[in-house]
């Protein structure tokens, strides 16, 4: 018997909110393919496949989905571990669930990957590992090249295009490692696709070209030698309401990020589209006109403290302490990687 109520209305508004406003920040660090659009689709087909279930508890798929990727900035290969292990130190999250429930909500984290041999120990590992499974060739594509355009910026396009290739054939090929644990037709009508691609591999390279944007100048080069095909390239980002607005009416036209993996891509001249949270159901497209890197935060926000900050800091010290311990940053990310500022116009 599939369940009629709207499973997200039985969300606990105060782990929601703890989750948009602590946990969510958090996936800014990721790369794209698992960053917030990503969560918030696993979070959805997390809650689809859990109607499917008669006893289930909504706050503990909720949270699984919302901590599942948590880690992966810190060690992809082992994320699911980090992942899990960051949800289980959370103190907060003993005001929501009791022991037992911690746990089997730490294991459901564990066995969520696609690669793994092993079935899930849970319904819920089970609920988490379906939701997780692609089902869209478009977001495959793009997901599979912007993992290798993060990672491994010396690959030629050759050397992206096996790569993206033979991931995807061993996980969605006809015998593929990917399995899925409930029935679900747009996934079914998924693999169809994936696997005709890929039994036509010039077919799969020129799709994989079409869904990126890549410019053919890129045939033959890697990533470090050659910027120009990004060039233009639309990327996306995260906004909570008062900056959003701020963007929105002018007010704010200065972004300022840490310059990891996902900022040393983006060059003046490209696009950046900002979603609003927590929802992302508003958007603003705004164009890159200057690109300033610094090596620490203190030179970083002094540069623009008079329009920036002095309304609402002391000191430009003041804005470095926040950006610490308000858990946006910590030291030993901006000592690895510096930050940087994008002054953005409106399109």
């Amino acid at each position: 018997m599939i369940k009629k109520v709207m499973l997200v209305e039985q969300i606990n508004p105060k782990l929601k909110e703890y989750m948009e406003q602590k946990i969510f920040p958090i996936y800014e660090k990721n790369e794209e393919a698992h960053g917030m659009d990503h969560i918030l689709h696993v979070i959805q087909r997390s809650l689809l496949f859990a109607r499917q279930v008669e006893t289930v508890d909504v706050n503990m798929v909720y949270t699984i989905a919302c901590f599942h990727d948590i880690g992966h900035h810190i060690d992809p290969k082992n994320h699911e571990v980090i992942s899990a292990e960051l949800f289980y130190q959370d103190q907060k999250m003993k005001q929501f669930f009791h022991e037992e429930e911690r746990l089997v909500i730490k294991e459901a984290i564990e066995d969520h990957r696609a690669s793994r041999k092993e079935e899930p120990r849970s319904i819920y590992g089970k609920i988490i590992s379906s939701a997780d499974r692609n089902h869209s060739v478009k977001q495959t594509l793009k997901r599979a090249y912007c993992y290798n355009r993060n990672y491994h910026p010396e690959f030629t396009w050759n050397e992206v295009c096996e790569e993206c290739y033979q991931y995807i054939l061993k996980k969605f090929g006809k015998d593929g490692y990917a399995k899925m644990y409930f029935y679900d037709e747009e996934y079914e009508q998924f693999r169809k696709e994936i696997q005709e691609l890929l039994s036509h591999k010039e077919q799969f390279v020129k799709r994989l070209q079409e869904v990126n944007r890549i410019d053919s100048s890129y045939q033959g080069k890697s990533l470090e030698q050659d910027n120009t095909k990004i060039k233009g390239q639309e990327h996306q980002m995260k906004l909570y309401r008062e900056k959003f607005l701020a963007l929105k009416t002018g007010t704010k036209t200065r972004e300022y990020r840490l310059h990891d993996e996902k900022r040393k891509v983006i060059q003046v001249g490209d696009l950046i589209r900002f979603f609003c949270l927590p929802d992302l159901q508003e958007s603003i497209l705004t164009e890159v006109i200057k690109k300033e890197v610094f090596t620490n935060w203190y030179d970083c926000y002094q540069t623009y403290f008079e329009e920036d900050f002095k309304d609402d800091y002391a000191t430009v010290e003041d804005v470095v302490l926040d950006t610490y311990q308000g858990g946006y940053y910590s030291e030993e990310e901006t000592e690895k990687y510096g930050c940087c500022v994008l002054t953005l116009k409106k399109k």
